[in-house]
Formats: structure tokens, C-alpha cells, sequence
């Protein structure tokens, strides 16, 4: 496939494909347990494509519950991967399919992590679902994800480096794997 033609497809594929931020889309679940993901409001879950096969699968999925966090074999749209669905039903990720469990791992305490610096800085000024835009200057970060790739949310961010490193946004510091976790947090808002 020529490069050119990928791009449409990519292109095609994501105005079609569920927007980070809503709700998510009811899709085909292959649990036993569960038929639906308005059964699991509630709960964050990960949703793996039926197609993903990564090593490990069963470790993630117990480490995952230890967390509260129920992963679900579904038929997603699209190329397949995995999806991020918070305790409100709301889509916060897109990812694509990974090699190892171990991935989906990392990408969930990336997110976790994210989240908790959200709420302990950001969160003053957008609000905790990133919409508030009372306060002069502030603009809303819904639906963001949606709009720009995570490198060009990064660069938004205006993060300045303070020391090899280090990050500042407003007056909040930050070290690289935090403001790469805040990146992954906000993409999804």
C-alpha cells in the first residue's frame, strides 16, 4: 500500500472510529461473564480486540483486577487494539494492538499516573473533566485527543524545560515521564 493511500485509509478510519472523550460505543463482548459495556458502569475496563493475542494475557488480566480494572475480549471497529472506558462509560483511550500484556500494563498506570498529576494541578483551572473555561484564558480540553496527535498536544502544552529533564507548564514541575503520562491523560479528556 502506497503511503498516500495509507494516510486515507488512516484518515477514513479515524473520522469513523469512536471519539475519545464520549461515550463508548456499545460493541460485541466475547466474556462469559458480561454482554455489554453499560453492565460494567462503574469499573474502568480495558476492551481488547478478539484479534489481539499478546503474550501474557492472563497476568495482565489478573494484575489489571487487583487494580479494579476489568479487561474484556470484544470485537472492536477498525484495526483493533485495545480501549480505555473509565467508571462513566466514557471512551479515554484508542491503542493500538499491542505485542506483550505488559503493554497494556504500562499504557494503563501511563494513564493512571496521568490522571492523578490531572487532578492535582490541572484540574484547578479546567476542571475535572478538562471543560471548564470560567476562568480567563482557559480554554477546554474536550474532545482534544480528537483533534491533534499526543506529540502536537505535547508541543501545545508550551512545557518549558527548566532542567535536563524537568518541565514546567503554569507553575507546576513536571519530569519527562510525568508530562509524556499528563500527554496520555489529557488526549483522552
Amino acid at each position: 500500500m502506497s503511503g498516500r493511500w495509507a494516510v486515507l485509509v488512516w484518515t477514513a478510519w479515524m473520522a469513523a472510529a469512536p471519539k475519545l472523550g464520549e461515550p463508548a460505543p456499545e460493541v460485541e463482548l466475547l466474556d462469559q461473564e458480561t454482554r455489554s459495556l453499560a453492565e460494567l458502569r462503574g469499573r474502568q475496563v480495558v476492551t481488547l480486540d478478539e484479534r489481539c493475542r499478546p503474550a501474557g494475557l492472563e497476568t495482565a488480566k489478573e494484575r489489571l483486577g487487583q487494580r479494579g480494572v476489568k479487561l474484556v475480549r470484544a470485537r472492536l471497529p477498525g484495526p483493533g487494539g485495545f480501549w480505555l472506558v473509565d467508571e462513566s462509560g466514557l471512551l479515554r483511550a484508542r491503542e493500538p494492538a499491542p505485542e506483550t500484556a505488559g503493554q497494556i500494563l504500562s499504557f494503563f498506570e501511563e494513564w493512571e499516573t496521568g490522571k492523578r498529576l490531572f487532578e492535582g494541578s490541572c484540574a484547578t483551572c479546567h476542571g475535572e473533566d478538562g471543560r471548564d473555561t470560567t476562568q480567563y484564558g482557559v480554554k477546554s480540553l474536550g474532545g482534544v485527543g480528537n483533534r491533534m496527535s499526543r506529540e502536537t498536544l505535547q508541543r501545545t502544552l508550551n512545557a518549558t524545560m527548566i532542567a535536563p529533564g524537568r518541565y514546567s507548564i503554569r507553575c507546576f514541575h513536571y519530569t519527562e515521564r510525568e508530562l509524556k503520562a499528563l500527554v496520555t491523560f489529557v488526549s483522552g479528556l
